[in-house]
């Protein structure tokens, strides 16, 4: 059983030009990855032992080496997927 939890600054975050100004062109800002990983620490204060990264850009921005609890990078799932039925 799991508890799905709602994080309004991550949603006025997500709504940042951030995504398309910075992500989609391959560009890391430390300003951008902090306040990313404040929101995490939030949803870990408010009791989330996993975080999933639903949007694909995500995962250039953060990964397992910056946090202690498990992160579901969504486009390494899916391409992981992809490679096994292709293997298959």
């Amino acid at each position: 059983m799991f508890t799905l939890f709602f994080c309004p600054v991550y949603w006025s975050f997500i709504q940042d030009p951030f995504l398309y100004e910075e992500l989609c062109r391959g560009v890391v800002e430390d300003s951008s990855k902090h306040a990313y990983l404040k929101i995490m620490d939030e949803l870990v204060r408010k009791g989330a032992q996993a975080i999933v990264l639903g949007c694909t850009e995500i995962g250039l921005l953060v990964g397992e080496e910056d946090t202690k609890i498990p992160l579901y990078d969504t486009a390494r799932l899916h391409a992981d997927a992809a490679v096994k039925w292709t293997l298959e």
